[in-house]
Order: C-alpha cells, then structure tokens, then sequence
C-alpha cells in the first residue's frame, strides 16, 4: 500500500518540497497522499492539491485538524490504513 516515505524542509514552504518530489521521483499528484500533523502540512497539500491524512499524535489536536478540514484524520497509526483506503476509494 506504501511505497516509499519522503521527509524534506524548504524555508520557502513544504509544498515547494512536495513540488521538488514529484518532478525528482516523477510523480502525478494522483499517485500522492500527504500524512502530516499541524496546520502547515494540511495548507501545503490543499496548495499543491493533493489528498492528506492528518494524524492526532503529533503536534496538532483533533479540533485543529477537524477545523482546517484534512480529508481523512487519524487517530492511530493503524488507522492510516483506514485512511488512506477511504480516500484511494473516493479518487476513483
């Protein structure tokens, strides 16, 4: 279900690095899902349009997620899975 798993920092903005990865690793926005935990990460995808997880153990809460609308929220690692599924579902 995961291929790879990318981390990377630009003082001018995380969608920029997410730009950068998909030119560099060759990449559609379509084959992309952004996993992140503060209000940044859910700015950056909708930016570059892409889908996003947000997960509760990192270093935003659930009503900061909630509020800035991620598309999936969860609450555990195994709930990625879950996550991930619902919106791989609601692409096609």
């Amino acid at each position: 279900m995961i291929d790879f798993i990318y981390s990377g920092k630009s003082i001018f903005g995380k969608d920029k690095v997410m730009t950068h990865l998909f030119e560099k690793e060759g990449l559609s926005k379509q084959e992309v899902i952004y996993v992140g935990d503060e209000k940044r990460d859910i700015e950056a995808s909708k930016k570059v349009g892409i889908p996003m997880v947000a997960v509760t153990w990192g270093i935003s809460d659930f009503k900061t997620l909630e509020m800035l609308q991620s598309d999936q929220i969860a609450h555990t690692p195994g709930d990625l899975f879950t996550c991930v599924y619902q919106l791989l579902n609601s692409i096609k």
